[in-house]
């Protein structure tokens, strides 16, 4: 999986003033971010006052046995998809994925991977009909990866997409998504012989198997330069695609303003894609490469060490986790601790972090799972809020309000 050390300063005009997790009444205009732009955005902790069970929101609790399994997405009105770990893994289950009945926690197995050959399932993406899955084998350095779209009607796979053999598998894909036929996700490569690093931002017809490019983006330095473009006029398309998150109908990609994807010290910015209109706008600039981790709309969730010092080794990685709308005066900080594992993760109404925490953006309501105190692993996809219980080997999930 990905390891990037990830800085993010975001900036704002010092004579903005005010709050609003929703970001309705921003005046986007006012707040518009630009390369000389030298001011902190205010920073707010996003809940405040005492937190309520999870069972006060949630109706009917699911669960399955399954020992170090971990849901991977989930399929509209019908189920999860849950992934077996092959590390001290269930008996029951083999490795591979799982279709769980949201309702009668009925397992099916869908695929099966050999952890003996280190092959593995990284992460995927459904729909009603087609599940979408990044399939590799990790040898260290020589990792590799491939997409595959599974049908749930035929229960056939095929491959859409492998890195090209001229070029180095230098990063996982991210903002891996699927809703009807089309499935988007980015990724950055490394060509083997120049070493100039192309990143792409996919829009693949599962039905069709056509793929096209909805954004590209080049480098044509080699990759032991350190040069970097400080200019007021950076080209984003000549930057390199840090990371990338799909929801709402929109894509939210960060830019590295650097040759180098793993150099921290250079500026970035993060833009949105609207997947309707194909149209690219600028969300706001930073002092360091930024990292979407999630995102609803013009809404996003990253990383952030939140130092103007290029580099910071006394900040290091990981960073606590913020919420940013586009054209809030604010950012949210959504807890005080550094954020590892597991990652955030949200749909339009909620947002789940850390180990139990929920939040409610609509009636600013703060949640904690049950038994807070034992390990757990808390987990959005689509209308589903999951969770897993370390020490008892079950898997819980709910189904959220809308």
């Amino acid at each position: 999986m990905k390891n990037k050390r990830l800085i993010l300063l975001l900036l704002v005009l010092a004579t903005l003033t005010g709050c609003s997790v929703q970001g309705q009444n921003s005046n986007k205009n006012a707040v518009q971010q630009s390369p000389e732009t030298s001011t902190y955005l205010p920073v707010e902790q996003l809940w405040k006052g005492t937190s309520q069970p999870i069972q006060s929101l949630v109706g009917d609790i699911h669960s399955i046995e399954m020992k170090n399994a971990w849901v991977e997405t989930a399929v509209p009105n019908g189920g999860i998809i849950v992934a077996s770990s092959a590390e001290n893994g269930d008996p029951n289950y083999p490795d591979g994925l799982y279709y769980v009945d949201a309702n009668s926690a009925k397992a099916t197995a869908l695929l099966t991977v050999d952890a003996s050959k280190n092959e593995q399932i990284n992460q995927a993406a459904a729909d009603r009909q087609w599940l979408v899955y990044e399939f590799g084998t990790d040898f260290g350095d020589q990792n590799t990866w491939s997409l595959y779209a599974y049908n749930f009607e035929t229960k056939e796979s095929y491959e859409i997409y492998t890195v090209p053999e001229d070029f180095l598998g230098e990063d996982e894909p991210s903002g891996l998504s699927v809703d009807g036929d089309q499935c988007i996700w980015s990724a950055f490569i490394e060509n083997k012989t120049s070493h100039n690093i192309i990143s792409e931002i996919h829009d693949y017809n599962l039905a069709n198997k056509t793929d096209s490019i909805l954004f590209q983006a080049k480098t044509d330095l080699p990759s032991d330069s350190t040069i970097t473009d400080t200019s007021d006029t950076y080209d984003y398309k000549k930057g390199i695609i840090y990371a990338s998150s799909v929801g709402g109908g929109k894509v939210i990609f960060s830019v590295d303003d650097s040759v180098n994807p793993m150099d921290t010290s250079p500026a970035g910015d993060i833009y949105t894609l609207d997947l309707n209109t194909k149209q690219i706008s600028h969300m706001i600039h930073l002092y360091h490469a930024a990292n979407p981790i999630c995102s609803y709309g013009d809404q996003v969730v990253l990383n952030d060490n939140y130092d103007p010092i290029p580099n910071s080794p006394q900040n290091g990685a990981p960073y606590p986790v913020y919420l940013y709308n586009e054209g809030d005066p604010c950012l949210y900080q959504l807890s005080p601790d550094k954020e590892d594992y597991p990652p955030p993760s949200q749909n339009e109404r909620f947002i789940a972090w850390k180990t139990s925490y929920v939040y409610d953006l609509k009636t600013e309501t703060y949640y904690v799972l049950p038994n807070p105190d034992v390990e757990t692993f808390s987990y959005i996809v689509g209308d589903y809020l999951t969770w897993a219980n370390m020490k008892n080997g079950i898997l819980y999930w709910a189904q959220l309000p809308n």
